[in-house]
C-alpha cells in the first residue's frame, strides 16, 4: 500500500491519494496522530488532484453512453468534511483541474474534439466557463497551478522539451520562468514567491524550487530514489512530498521549510547516466538521427473503408458467463466501431459444446449484430408417465440470430454502472434428435425472440480483491415464439429467467460475500430452451417448470504463490470459498428439493507464458442434503461478475 499526491487541508491534516495492488484508489485524510480516515473512492491513482480549504477536485474519466467506446474526463469537485462528490462538467476532456486560492475558480487543461488544446478558466461551483485561454501553437500544456496573487503556473511543451511559464490572467499575458530543455518538470505548485516541482536534474527525481522574482533556482529536498509531489502549508514552514522508498512504493513525508537550508541549482551535482553512448560510438560517434540520414518520404492519403477492413484480430479471451465457458478470438477495427467474435463454447448445465462467431456495429447509438452458431443440446426431465423415470433428450442446433441492444454506459470514477436493455430473433434448426415423447416434434426450424435487460452499478475490485466489495446487479430475460406454428416454426416454447445479486465485504480484507436470488419459470411447449441460471452446485441440470434458487458464496485468498515453473507454469495465486445451494423445483404438484452446501478451492494460474493462456482451475465438494452424499467436481472459474 502506498500514498501519492498528498496536500494540506485547511486544518493542517494530510489529504492524499491511498493505492496499492491490495486497494481501492481512496482519497484518505491523515491527522495529526496519524490515524487514517477514508473519504472518497476515486477512480486512479494517476488521477491528478488539487485543493483549497475543505474542497477538492480530480479529473475524472467515464465512458460516454452508447458502449464506452467515447470517453469523457470532466472534474468533480470532493468536500473533504464528508467526502461527497460533485460532477461539474459533462462529457467534456478536462485534465489536472486546480482551485484558484479564493476557492472561486478551477483552471484546467481542455482537449476538444479536433485535438486543440488550451487552458481554460470555470466557476467552481456551477462549472460555468469563464474564460478561455489561447493557446495559438496548440502546444502540450500540463498541470497548471495558481500563484497566492491569482496568476497560473504551468508547464508548455514544444518539440519534446519543456518549459515552465507564468500567466497573468487578466492580460493573457505569459512569461518564461524556465528556457525549453530536456529536463522533465513535474508537480508545480505555488507558495509565496516560489514555484515548488519535482525534477530529475541530477539524475534521480528531487524537490525543487524556482523564485520568480529573480529566476534563480534551488534543490529543497534529495532522496535516495525520488521524491514527488510537493506541497507547501499555508503559512509556508512546512513541506510535504511523496518518498519512493523502497519496494512497498511510496510514503508521505513531512520536513522544515527552510530556504536558507536549500542547495543553489550551479551546485548540485549532476549524476545523470546517458545510456545512450555507447549506442552513439557503435555508430561511429555520430547521431544515428542526423537529418541527411533519415529518409524524405511523402506517403500519399486516401479514404479509409472500416468495411473493408472489419477484420483486425488483435487478441484472444478465455472467459464467460454463469452457464457458460468460452475461449474467442476478438476483433475490432481501428475506429473502433466493428467488433467481431469467433470462437468455441461449453455449456456447464447441459455439457454440450458449440462453436460461434458473431459481428457487431457500435458506430449508432442502437449497436446492432448478427451472430451464427452450431452447438450441442440436452435437456433431462421427467417422463410424464412415469415421475421417477428421467428422460434425456441430445440434438443439435444450427442457429442465426439478428439482434439490437442500446448500452448505456453511466461509470464515474470508482463506480462501474450500466443498463443494457435488447432483444434479438432467432432462426434455428433442430436435428438429430433421439427421443422425442409423442406431443414433441422432431427435426425442425424454430423462430424464437428475446428480450432482455441487464442493470449493475459495481464498485471496482482492486488487484488482490476475490470480487467486488460493493455492488449489486440485476437481469431479467424473456424468450418466446410469438409467430404461427404452422406458417413458421415447427416448435413453440417460452422460458423467463431472472436473477439479483449483492456483492458486500467479508470479515476480513479481500473476503467477499456474495448473495444470490433466481427465479426460472418453463412454459408447456414442444421445445425446451437452453436455461440461464446455473442449477445448484452438485447437481446435474434437470428441467422444470418453475425453479427458485438462494446462494450464499463467501470467498477468501488463501495465498499469493507467485510460483513459476519455467514459461510452462505460473501459479499466481490461491482462492477458497464456502457456500450454500438452496433450489426449489415446482412440476404441477411436485416440488423438488436441490441443497448443497460445502467447500472449494480455485488456482489462479497461466499456461505457457509466450501466449499468456489464464486458466482458474477449481475444486469443490458439495454435500447434498437430499442425497445424503458428497459429490466432488472439478470447475473453471473466474469469471464471476
Amino acid at each position: 500500500m502506498q500514498y501519492v499526491t498528498p496536500y494540506y487541508d485547511k486544518n493542517g491534516n494530510v489529504v492524499s491519494m491511498r493505492t496499492g495492488l491490495g486497494q481501492i484508489p481512496e482519497l484518505v485524510r491523515i491527522d495529526d496522530e496519524l490515524n487514517v480516515y477514508h473519504l472518497a473512492y476515486v477512480q486512479s491513482a494517476r488521477a491528478i488532484l488539487e485543493q483549497w480549504r475543505r474542497r477538492r477536485v480530480e479529473s475524472l474519466h467515464a465512458g460516454y453512453p452508447p458502449g464506452g467506446t467515447r470517453a469523457s474526463s470532466d472534474i468533480v469537485t470532493c468536500d473533504l468534511q464528508n467526502g461527497s462528490k460533485r460532477q461539474i462538467t459533462h462529457r467534456g476532456k478536462f485534465f489536472a483541474p486546480a482551485i484558484s486560492p479564493d476557492g472561486q475558480r478551477i483552471v484546467a487543461v481542455r482537449y476538444t474534439r479536433e485535438r486543440d488544446c488550451d487552458l481554460v478558466i470555470m466557476d467552481a461551483e456551477s462549472g460555468k466557463l469563464i474564460r478561455e485561454i489561447p493557446n495559438p501553437d496548440n502546444d502540450f500544456l500540463e498541470t497548471p497551478c495558481w500563484t497566492d496573487d491569482g496568476r497560473l503556473v504551468y508547464l508548455r511543451q514544444h518539440d519534446n522539451k519543456l518549459r515552465m511559464e507564468i500567466l497573468t490572467v487578466e492580460t493573457g499575458v505569459a512569461q518564461v520562468l524556465t528556457p525549453y530543455d530536456t529536463e522533465y518538470i513535474s508537480s508545480p505548485v505555488s507558495r509565496g514567491k516560489y514555484v515548488y516541482y519535482s525534477s530529475a536534474y541530477s539524475g534521480i527525481d528531487h524537490i525543487y524550487a524556482l523564485d520568480m522574482e529573480t529566476g534563480a533556482r534551488y534543490r529543497v529536498v534529495t532522496r535516495r530514489f525520488g521524491a514527488y509531489h510537493p506541497s507547501v502549508s499555508t503559512d509556508g514552514k512546512k513541506l510535504l512530498f511523496a518518498d519512493y522508498r523502497d519496494e512497498n512504493g511510496y510514503r508521505i513525508y513531512e520536513i522544515d521549510n527552510d530556504p536558507s537550508a536549500w542547495e543553489k541549482l550551479e551546485d548540485v551535482e549532476i549524476r545523470t547516466l546517458y545510456y545512450f553512448d555507447p549506442l552513439v560510438h557503435q555508430e561511429q560517434g555520430k547521431s544515428v538521427y542526423e537529418d541527411a540520414d533519415i529518409p524524405d518520404r511523402t506517403f500519399a492519403t486516401e479514404p479509409y473503408s472500416p468495411i473493408l477492413h472489419t477484420l483486425n484480430f488483435h487478441s484472444w479471451i478465455l472467459g464467460g458467463t454463469d452457464t457458460e465457458i468460452s475461449l474467442d478470438l476478438m476483433s475490432d477495427d481501428v475506429l473502433g466501431t466493428t467488433h467481431t467474435q469467433a470462437g468455441v463454447y461449453f455449456n456447464v448445465n447441459e455439457n454440450v459444446p458449440g462453436i460461434r462467431a458473431s459481428i457487431e456495429y457500435m458506430q449508432l447509438p442502437i449497436v446492432l449484430g448478427i451472430e451464427l452458431d452450431s452447438g450441442g443440446r440436452t435437456t433431462v426431465y421427467s417422463d410424464s408417465l412415469d415421475d421417477e423415470k428421467d428422460i434425456e433428450d441430445n440434438w443439435r442446433e444450427f442457429s442465426t440470430t439478428f439482434g439490437a441492444h442500446l448500452p448505456l454506459n453511466f461509470s464515474r470514477g470508482a463506480w462501474w454502472s450500466k443498463i443494457d436493455v435488447g432483444s434479438e430473433i432467432s432462426y434455428v434448426y433442430a436435428q438429430e434428435k433421439d427421443y422425442f415423447e409423442s406431443y414433441e416434434m422432431g427435426n425442425g426450424t424454430l423462430v424464437p425472440v428475446r428480450y432482455y435487460g441487464e442493470i449493475y452499478h459495481i464498485l471496482q475490485p482492486s488487484s488482490r480483491d476475490i470480487a467486488p466489495r460493493w455492488g449489486h446487479k440485476l437481469n431479467a430475460s424473456f424468450t418466446t415464439t410469438p409467430f404461427s406454428q404452422e406458417a413458421y416454426s415447427d416448435f413453440t416454447g417460452k422460458l423467463f429467467s431472472g436473477r439479483y445479486k449483492v456483492y458486500v465485504p467479508g470479515f476480513m480484507k479481500h473476503h467477499s460475500l456474495k448473495l444470490t436470488a433466481e427465479y426460472e419459470k418453463m412454459y408447456e411447449g414442444n421445445y425446451r430452451f437452453m436455461r440461464e441460471m446455473l442449477f445448484p452446485r452438485g447437481y446435474d441440470d434437470h428441467d422444470h417448470e418453475d425453479f427458485y434458487k438462494g446462494t450464499v458464496s463467501y470467498r477468501f485468498p488463501i495465498s499469493y504463490n507467485d510460483f513459476y515453473l519455467g514459461r510452462w507454469l505460473y501459479l499466481r495465486s490461491n482462492t477458497g470459498g464456502a457456500f450454500f445451494d438452496y433450489g426449489v423445483a415446482e412440476d404441477e404438484e411436485t416440488t423438488t428439493l436441490y441443497r448443497s452446501f460445502g467447500l472449494e478451492t480455485e488456482f489462479e494460474t497461466v499456461l505457457f507464458s509466450n501466449i499468456n493462456l489464464q486458466i482458474n482451475l477449481g475444486l469443490r465438494a458439495a454435500y447434498r442434503v437430499e442425497e445424503e452424499d458428497v459429490a466432488f467436481e472439478v470447475f473453471l472459474g473466474g469469471f464471476d461478475f
